[in-house]
């Protein structure tokens, strides 16, 4: 399902033509397009975000959904992007991280 957050750029094409812009500049303004279209469409739910965690690439990666307080959220979202990751991938990280120290 797509992240309502993000317009559906799911078929959009982009040509970046601006009378004000130099050829120089609008060629680097289409590479930056280039770049990030991609990125809007992943958080929009419009590509997979990666291989499957289960080891099968048939099968979904099973979910946890955690609730935590409002500040709890905000240090685990600061660390995150200070690790430049997403909080759910962070908070994966942290998890196996601990389940592995445990199970050594």
């Amino acid at each position: 399902m797509a992240d309502k957050r993000f317009p559906d750029f799911s078929k959009e094409d982009f040509e970046v033509v601006d009378a004000d812009l130099t050829p120089e500049e609008e060629m680097a303004a289409a590479r930056v397009a280039e770049e990030v279209l991609p990125k809007f469409r992943q958080r929009a739910g419009l590509i997979p975000g990666g291989k499957s965690l289960s080891g099968d690439a048939t099968k979904r990666s099973p979910v946890v959904q955690v609730v935590l307080s409002q500040d709890h959220r905000d240090q685990l979202a600061a660390e995150a992007k200070d690790a430049g990751m997403s909080v759910s991938k962070f908070a994966r990280r942290l998890i196996e991280e601990h389940l592995e120290h445990r199970a050594s």
